[in-house]
C-alpha cells in the first residue's frame, strides 16, 4: 500500500458535499464568508470547514486543544487480577513509548470533539505497529460491508464499517480493511449524515462537536471584523459630511453636476487612512449619533459563552471566572468532568480493543492489557491518610510518593 503517495494527493482534489441529513440553514449562501475569512461553506466539505473554523478562531482551537490534553492528561497500563508486572505489560509499555500512544490519545481527544469521528491508520512493519496516524477526514470515507468504493446508486449506507478509503473519488483511491485502522466515533449510533461523496449514511460518521455553534463561531468572527473596520475607519463612529458649497447648485436644479461631484468626492474620501484628518473647503463634518449605543462586549461575550458551552468548556476555564460563585463552578466543572470522563472511556475502550489488543495479537499473546487513564478530578489527600493506605497495601509507594510530591523511585 502506498500511503505516502495519497498522503501528496490530499491538498489536491476537491471534495463534494456533505452535510447533516434534513437539515436546511438559510443562512448558507453567506456562510463561507466568516469575519475577515473566506471559508469552505456550508453544505460543501464539512471537515474542512471544521478545520478552517479551528484556524481562524484562537477561542475555538484553544477549546480543542484543551479537550484533547484533557481527554490524554496520563495513563497507566495493567493487566487485570495480576500484582505483579509481566512480560505483555513491559513490552507494550516500551511499544507505546515508541510509538508516542500519550500524544496519539490527546490528538484522537482534539480531532474527535473537531470531526466527531477518527480514523487512526494502524502502519505495520513485519508483527509491530509502527505509528498511528490520523487520517484526514476531508477526503477520507468510510463504507460498510457489501459496498465497494465509487458506489453510486446505493440506498442509506448502514451496517458495520468494513473499510476506509482515502480520495475515494480520484483515479487511484486507497483502501484501508478494518484491521488496518481503528474508529472513534462520537454519538454516531442513529445519526443520519450525508458523506462527502453525496452518500446517505446511517450510524457511519459521528457529530462534531462545532456542527453547534459553526453559526455562532460566524456570528463572533463577523462582530470582531466588522467593528474593527469601523474603528479603523470611523474612529467613534461614521460620518456625515454635508457639502454646503453644493447648496446653491442644488436649488438652481443642477442635479446631474451636484451628482458627479458627490460621487467623485465619495471615491476620494474611500481613500481616506484610519486616524488621517479631512481637509477640505465647502463642507461640514458630523459624527453620524444614535440615540442607543450597541453592546458590543457583551454581544461578543454571549457568544463565547455559547461556543464554550458547545465545545465543553466551562467558563472558569477559558479565562472568565469574573461573576462566577466557586459553588456555581464547581457543579459547572463537575457536569463537565463527568461529560469528558464518559468520552474518555469511549476513547479507551476502542484502545484497549482495536489498538493495544491488535498490537498483542500480532505478537501471539493471549494476555489482555487495559488502559487506566489519570483521573481528570484532583482528590485532595494529606500524607498521613496516604501512608495508611499504603501499609494497608490500597495503594502503591509508587503511588505515595506522588501524593507527596516526590519522584517515583528512590535515588540510590
Amino acid at each position: 500500500m502506498n500511503i505516502s503517495a495519497s498522503i501528496k494527493r490530499l491538498f489536491q482534489h476537491d471534495d463534494v458535499g456533505a452535510s447533516i441529513g434534513g437539515l436546511k440553514n438559510r443562512y448558507d449562501e453567506d456562510s463561507h464568508e466568516v469575519g475577515a475569512y473566506t471559508t469552505e461553506k456550508r453544505g460543501a466539505n464539512r471537515y474542512k470547514r471544521y478545520q478552517q473554523l479551528a484556524l481562524i478562531d484562537p477561542y475555538v482551537s484553544t477549546s480543542l486543544l484543551k479537550f484533547g490534553l484533557t481527554i490524554g492528561r496520563g495513563y497507566e497500563t495493567y493487566v487485570e487480577g495480576e500484582e505483579k508486572t509481566n512480560q505483555a505489560k513491559d513490552e507494550i509499555d516500551k511499544w507505546a513509548a515508541e510509538v508516542n500512544l500519550d500524544m496519539a490519545v490527546s490528538a484522537i481527544g482534539r480531532l474527535l470533539a473537531r470531526d466527531g469521528t477518527v480514523v487512526l491508520y494502524l502502519p505495520r512493519k513485519g508483527n509491530t505497529i509502527t505509528a498511528l496516524q490520523p487520517l484526514p477526514m476531508q477526503y477520507t470515507t468510510l463504507l460498510p460491508k457489501g459496498v465497494s468504493p465509487k458506489a453510486t446508486g446505493v440506498n442509506t449506507l448502514k451496517g458495520d464499517v468494513e473499510m476506509a478509503v482515502l480520495n475515494e473519488n480520484t483515479a487511484k483511491p486507497t483502501t484501508f480493511s478494518r484491521d488496518e485502522f481503528a474508529l472513534f466515533r462520537l454519538n454516531h449510533e442513529g445519526t443520519v449524515m450525508t458523506d462527502i461523496s453525496g452518500r446517505p449514511t446511517l450510524g457511519i460518521y459521528g457529530v462534531s462537536l462545532l456542527e453547534a455553534v459553526d453559526r455562532t463561531i460566524k456570528h463572533r468572527q463577523d462582530i470582531i471584523e466588522g467593528y474593527t473596520k469601523a474603528i479603523r475607519r470611523y474612529g467613534i463612529g461614521r460620518l456625515h459630511i454635508d457639502h454646503k458649497a453644493l447648496e446653491p447648485l442644488v436649488a438652481e436644479g443642477r442635479l446631474e453636476e451636484v451628482n458627479k461631484i458627490l460621487t467623485a468626492v465619495k471615491a476620494e474620501m474611500a481613500e481616506i487612512e484610519q486616524n488621517e484628518d479631512l481637509v477640505g473647503v465647502g463642507f461640514d463634518v458630523k459624527p453620524i449619533t444614535t440615540g442607543q449605543s450597541i453592546d458590543i462586549v457583551g454581544i461578543k461575550e454571549s457568544l463565547e459563552r455559547d461556543i464554550a458551552v458547545g465545545l465543553l468548556q466551562d467558563e472558569t476555564t477559558t479565562g472568565k471566572a469574573s461573576g462566577s460563585t466557586f459553588a456555581s463552578s464547581y457543579v459547572a466543572q463537575t457536569d463537565r468532568i463527568l461529560v469528558l470522563q464518559s468520552i474518555q472511556r469511549q476513547i479507551r475502550r476502542v484502545l484497549e480493543r482495536e489498538v493495544i489488543g491488535r498490537q498483542l495479537e500480532l505478537w501471539g499473546m493471549d494476555t489482555i492489557v487495559k488502559l487506566q487513564f489519570d483521573d481528570l478530578v484532583q482528590h485532595e489527600i494529606n500524607i498521613r491518610d496516604a501512608l495508611e493506605l499504603n501499609l494497608n497495601t490500597k495503594i502503591s509507594d509508587r503511588e505515595l510518593r506522588g501524593i507527596a510530591g516526590l519522584p517515583p523511585e528512590m535515588k540510590e
